[in-house]
């Protein structure tokens, strides 16, 4: 069994730089997929554009209840809104789970899921902005039942690489439990498709070239996803993210010529979800 690698770029649609960010990092580095937030403004024209400047690109959707305004009508979902007719922000929800309607998160998801669909672009894989998908074991079955109709692939809920310790900086214990002891067996018992092992460690202090080269040397047989958040930065981004100027140092190292080489001198194929199960 050979070694494939799924390097996905979150965030699509976030800001028109990290865009221009990820189709570089496609282009010139290793970037084989990307997740959209389909409810950003110019979204739909974004990934038609991506779609006819990168026909390689895998990209799937990134489920998002945390970011800007929503798909359907705020009458429908009035209890995910906040001030301004904006998504609460994921610390709401993690203080507040329990007060999460899962009528009204099927509303909204199927509402991205049709904006996604209008752009005529087949749906590589779902994932969820702020792993939200993971925020309780119901909110993940829909997502699993989503995936399923769609027959696309889904990134697992956990990743391999980072230390719980480090997690538990960033999210609630209970959702960490939540995303172990039940998100990942109810995904394996499921029929859909995953890697067999997840990267979520190339963020932030730990997103740059050496790390990068020493998980790509560490990687086995298998097929595997590295999350990555690459981009160019801009004063609304940096303005409205925590997360601006490290996008460019993401870029740096996936568009590294060593990188590349390291792909090759480990016999790395790089792939997309539809690539490895084209008939799901």
């Amino acid at each position: 069994m050979k070694c494939q690698l799924i390097v996905n770029a979150d965030d699509f649609a976030r800001d028109p730089e990290v865009n221009r960010g990820i189709l570089t990092a496609h282009h010139q580095g290793i970037v084989t997929t990307t997740t959209v937030l389909i409810n950003m403004p110019g979204a739909v024209q974004a990934v038609r554009e991506a779609a006819r400047l990168a026909p390689d690109l895998g990209i799937g959707l990134h489920l998002n209840l945390t970011l800007g305004t929503p798909c359907a009508p705020i009458s429908e979902i009035r209890e995910l809104i906040g001030e301004g007719n904006l998504f609460h922000k994921v610390d709401f929800w993690h203080e507040n789970h329990q007060s999460l309607p899962l009528h009204r998160v099927e509303i909204e998801w199927r509402a991205q899921i049709d904006k996604f669909i209008s752009t005529g672009i087949q749906v590589d894989h779902l994932d969820s902005h702020h792993h939200i998908a993971v925020i309780r074991p119901d909110i993940w079955e829909l997502f699993l039942e989503l995936a399923k109709e769609l027959k696309c692939g889904v990134r697992p809920p956990y990743p391999d690489d980072v230390h719980s310790d480090a997690l538990e900086n960033v999210f609630p214990a209970r959702m960490l439990e939540n995303a172990r002891v039940r998100a990942f067996p109810a995904l394996e018992q499921s029929s859909i498709p995953h890697p067999d092992s997840f990267l979520g460690s190339f963020f932030d202090e730990r997103a740059n070239l050496d790390h990068l080269h020493k998980l790509l040397e560490q990687l086995s047989e298998g097929i595997h996803e590295l999350m990555c958040h690459p981009g160019y930065t801009s004063a609304t981004l940096e303005t409205t993210s925590s997360y601006a100027r490290q996008r460019v140092v993401e870029l740096e190292a996936l568009v590294h010529p060593s990188t590349k080489q390291m792909i090759e001198k480990h016999k790395i194929g790089l792939v997309t979800y539809q690539q490895v199960w084209p008939n799901f």
